[in-house]
């Protein structure tokens, strides 16, 4: 399962990572994501986002 969005302590940081075999199809998707998330504070899907490890 990818994994994308703002790190949990750094905060300046972004993590985008955990895309495997399916890169070629599924990164230009989440790309587009992650900069309407940074540019303009649209949240990301909690499937994919660091926070699912946030306990």
């Amino acid at each position: 399962m990818p994994l994308f969005g703002n790190h949990l302590d750094i905060k300046n940081m972004c993590i985008f990572n955990g895309f495997g075999t399916k890169a070629v199809m599924l990164a230009p998707y989440f790309a587009k994501q992650l900069v309407f998330s940074i540019k303009y504070a649209l949240p990301i899907d909690s499937e994919v986002s660091p926070e699912r490890f946030k306990k």
